[in-house]
């Protein structure tokens, strides 16, 4: 928050509005579009990951978890572009299965762990049957 003019910063004036408007107010896509993902908006992936860069608008929304998240959102997803990393982390929290009769991996792309990794993974890519 802006100390002299009491204002949320822009990114967190999204998040407020992708809350009201996302899975926990029935997924109001059309508010989604217009006030969270409007095409001025544009944000960046850091790091080495494959799918690191800018991103902007809609061409594609990205859901980043929790597990409930996930699990409301699954069933409107035409593609899914998961990181598996290779690590049994402490934790009671996982993705939600991927069927493969539904599910059908389009690429697979292995990555070594770097200075700044704990552990090497792999981002794939799958697309609705």
């Amino acid at each position: 928050m802006d100390k002299a003019t009491g204002a949320q910063p822009r990114a967190v004036e999204l998040l407020h509005k992708l809350y009201e408007a996302g899975p926990y107010a029935g997924g109001d896509l059309d508010t989604i579009r217009r006030d969270v993902l409007a095409p001025d908006v544009v944000w960046t992936i850091p790091g080495r990951h494959p799918l690191s860069g800018p991103k902007r608008g809609v061409d594609e929304i990205m859901i980043i978890g929790g597990s409930d998240v996930f699990a409301a959102m699954m069933p409107r997803a035409a593609r899914l572009e998961i990181t598996h990393v290779h690590a049994r982390p402490e934790g009671d929290v996982l993705f939600p299965p991927i069927d493969p009769a539904m599910w059908r991996e389009v690429s697979r792309e292995e990555v070594k762990a770097g200075p700044d990794d704990s552990a090497d993974f792999a981002v794939a890519v799958y697309e609705r049957r």
